[in-house]
């Protein structure tokens, strides 16, 4: 028969209770048989790992799900806000006007895959160097080295003066910006966009990974 032993720090002057539940059931607390430290509050940390139902083990630093493997692993989890901005691919703008609470971004990072919602309108643009391509700068996380694993794809609703629909976004390999193309991958030149008036309207979603 095992034995139990309930032994206090002689340093400390807390009082371990043990409280009975107000219930006429009967339950029964079992240790696991690997040596560890049992939580007793939300800050508490554990080393060696939690395996709850089998299907869900938590470590220090993350949690797997559906099993121990490397791509079972969830370490991250996030969600927040970015200021997407149009830039020329080259050069500047002599000065470029946003509606008001029309440049807005969010996200949500789920390990290394970041979704990206943005909403733009900007009201007066004034073109500094104009036969460049469009990007937008702002991406919350830089995406993962190489083409494959940088690029993304988006969803574009606009109504931009001369430029074709649809438009499409793609993440850069390199940096957190994303470029403007159409057609057959066509730049769209900050000359198309209307100067004048409060049409320049673009909602979009992008998916891309992230180291």
């Amino acid at each position: 028969m095992s034995k139990v032993s309930i032994q206090g720090d002689a340093s400390g002057t807390g009082t371990l209770t043990i409280a009975a539940p107000n219930t006429n059931s009967n339950y029964t607390l079992t240790l696991p048989t690997n040596t560890g430290t049992v939580m007793t509050s939300a800050s508490d940390t554990f080393s060696g790992g939690l395996t709850l139902g089998g299907d869900l083990t938590l470590d220090s630093n993350g949690i797997y799900l559906g099993g121990t493997g490397a791509a079972n692993y969830l370490d991250d989890y996030e969600t927040g806000t970015w200021t997407p901005e149009f830039e020329p691919e080259s050069g500047s703008f002599s000065s470029i006007t946003y509606s008001s609470t029309q440049q807005i971004g969010r996200y949500i990072k789920v390990g290394k895959q970041v979704t990206c919602l943005l909403q733009t309108n900007t009201s007066s643009i004034s073109l500094g160097t104009a036969a460049v391509g469009l990007k937008i700068i702002g991406l919350p996380f830089t995406p993962t080295s190489g083409s494959a694993q940088g690029s993304g794809f988006c969803n574009v609703f606009q109504n931009w003066g001369t430029t074709p629909d649809p438009i499409g976004l793609f993440v850069s390999s390199t940096s957190a910006v994303l470029y403007l193309r159409y057609g057959n991958n066509q730049k769209i030149l900050p000359s198309t966009l209307r100067t004048t008036n409060d049409s320049n309207q673009m909602w979009a979603v992008i998916t891309y990974t992230t180291a």
